[in-house]
C-alpha cells in the first residue's frame, strides 16, 4: 500500500466520518427542539404547581360544609334573639316616648 492509496482511504474515511456527523446533528435537531420544549413545558407545570399549593393553603382556611352549617344554624338563632329583644325593647321605646312628652310639656308650663 502506498502513501497515495493511503491518502484515497483517509480521505474516503474522513469524508464518511464528516457525512456521519452531519446526519447525526440534522437528525439530532428535532431532539433539541422537543427539549427547548420539554423544558418549557416543566417549567410551566412547575409554575402551575406553585398556584395550586398556594390555593390549597388558602382553603385550608376556609370552613367545611360542617362548620358552614353550624355557622348558618348559630346566625339563625342570633337572629331570632335579636328580634326577641328588639320586642322587649318596644314597651321601653314607648316609655321613654311617653317620659320625653311629659317632660317637654313640664317645661313648657
Amino acid at each position: 500500500m502506498t502513501v497515495e492509496d493511503f491518502k484515497l482511504w483517509l480521505a474516503i474515511v474522513t469524508g464518511c466520518l464528516s457525512l456521519a456527523v452531519s446526519a447525526i446533528g440534522y437528525l439530532r435537531q428535532p431532539s433539541k427542539d422537543n427539549s427547548d420544549k420539554i423544558t418549557k413545558l416543566t417549567s410551566s407545570v412547575d409554575d402551575l404547581d406553585r398556584r395550586v399549593q398556594s390555593i390549597e393553603d388558602e382553603i385550608k382556611h376556609l370552613p367545611d360544609k360542617e362548620q358552614s352549617h353550624r355557622l348558618e344554624l348559630t346566625m339563625t338563632k342570633l337572629s331570632g334573639r335579636l328580634d326577641a329583644f328588639e320586642e322587649k325593647l318596644k314597651p321601653i321605646g314607648a316609655i321613654s316616648d311617653r317620659l320625653q312628652e311629659f317632660l317637654l310639656e313640664q317645661a313648657k308650663r
